[in-house]
């Protein structure tokens, strides 16, 4: 079970403590009768659900890299195996907490003493908090066994596959050193290109050795480059733009070797 919507939508407002004193008349806060302790459970239920790390518990959001990407089925594990833990305390400790407070509005909710409204909050709050413990204890880890089969495929792709985005970010480095101008570039569409091959040397475990000299150009688009902001001469478009295909075409050389071509 996913839980982006956990995530998303935070504790639930009528389960506030805050929220629940607002629904207690004059008289319901005044008499002995009616001083339920309810109050209490709640703080103690919300306190316990913000020790909760729900991004930990999300494969699409429990990477942490700055990539933004998976960088091998040991990350994967690595997270999920946080994510367990996770699970096995502060969610179980959530969870039972929210439990011990819907069991105290239930019986909140029965108390005749109580103005009729209040006892109508209480009983809402009681089915709320059942149902996100209920959430809470339902919540799975199968999404990150989905990211590993993920993973497998994108690494998996045949080089039959690969290959041409080499060879097509070559073609492309080739023609732009031709005509070295930032519209040559974008016309190009050499962000792109380079983003294409990145994205398997970035999965793919077997190139984690060149990744770190290939990220940088993950995406490149000349905008980043700061001399080509603005309308640069036509003497700084090429030298800026040749010195990035210089840079490149020594690893993509290297590359090709590696993929066979």
């Amino acid at each position: 079970m996913a839980v982006h919507f956990m995530y998303i939508d935070g504790y639930p407002a009528i389960c506030k403590n805050s929220a629940w004193q607002k629904q207690k008349s004059f008289m319901d806060k005044a008499k002995s009768k009616t001083k339920t302790g309810l109050g209490d459970t709640l703080v103690a239920a919300e306190k316990a659900w913000g020790q909760v790390k729900f991004e930990w518990l999300d494969a699409g959001m429990a990477r942490d890299d700055p990539s933004g990407k998976w960088r091998s089925e040991e990350h994967i594990a690595e997270k999920k195996a946080r994510a367990k833990i996770h699970l096995d305390t502060k969610v179980k400790i959530a969870a039972r907490a929210l439990e011990v407070a819907a069991s105290k509005a239930r019986v909140t909710g029965d108390n005749a003493a109580l103005s009729t409204k209040a006892r109508t909050a209480a009983k809402a709050i009681s089915a709320e908090l059942l149902k996100q413990a209920a959430n809470l204890k339902g919540i799975k880890l199968d999404d990150f066994d989905a990211a590993v089969v993920n993973f497998r495929r994108v690494i998996a792709l045949p080089a039959t596959t690969f290959k041409p985005k080499v060879l097509a970010l070559e073609t492309k480095l080739n023609d732009v050193a031709r005509t070295p101008t930032v519209a040559e570039w974008n016309r190009l569409d050499l962000k792109n290109a380079f983003r294409s091959v990145a994205n398997t040397l970035g999965n793919d475990p077997q190139y984690k050795d060149i990744w770190p000299t290939w990220k940088p150009w993950d995406g490149l688009q000349v905008e980043k480059n700061p001399k080509l902001h603005g309308t640069p001469s036509v003497e700084v478009q090429s030298q800026e733009i040749l010195e990035i295909v210089n840079k490149v075409r020594p690893e993509l050389n290297k590359l090709k070797v590696r993929v066979g071509v």
